[in-house]
């Protein structure tokens, strides 16, 4: 049994959503990368990668959720989904965007990758716009009792669940309040 007790000098704090497999999910996702020739072997075989000829640069996919080791030792593109021109696009006119089609999960991956790029805080601008823009048309057929609307990526499903839920229960609770009302009068 002692041989499973945790040591206080090894552990390590983790971010909040470190175990939300939602998160694990969205960073399965992957960025073109450019590696120098100086690049570390090493650091190409973890990813699977067969250098290119000495002295030439290697271009792969990484996954998201190794950028930040190997962000030091390569170049790399933000996915479609999040390059300057979709975010030019999502900022003059998000409610249009078809969010689930550009990536599923695109808030998480979005700030995932806000915080490993140089440009992250436009990235980082343009979701809370995307979000401000788009949430009114999200959670408002919630609170009316209307289908989901479409092109809606997977927080923002969370969110109108979430506030149809919260429809329903405060129709529950006003039943209820309302019986208990009249059988207080009587």
């Amino acid at each position: 049994l002692s041989a499973f007790a945790m040591d206080p000098n090894t552990e390590q704090d983790v971010e909040e959503n470190f175990y939300n497999i939602d998160d694990v999910v969205a960073l399965d996702s992957h960025a073109s990368c450019s590696f120098e020739p100086s690049t570390p072997g090493g650091i190409l075989q973890i990813l699977g990668i067969c250098p290119n000829e000495a002295g030439k640069e290697t271009k792969a996919e990484a996954p998201l959720w190794i950028l930040p080791t190997i962000v030091s030792h390569c170049n790399f593109r933000l996915p479609k989904a999040f390059n300057e021109e979709i975010q030019g696009v999502l900022t003059s006119h998000a409610s249009a965007a078809n969010l689930e089609q550009l990536q599923a999960d695109y808030y998480t991956v979005g700030m995932n990758l806000s915080k490993q790029v140089t440009g992250g805080k436009s990235l980082a601008k343009c979701l809370v716009s995307t979000f401000t823009q788009r949430i009114g048309n999200v959670i408002g057929p919630a609170l009316q009792g209307k289908h989901r609307p479409a092109r809606c990526d997977s927080l923002e499903k969370k969110l109108f669940d979430s506030a149809a839920k919260a429809r329903k229960e405060s129709q529950k609770w006003q039943t209820t309040s309302s019986r208990k009302r009249k059988l207080v009068k009587n």
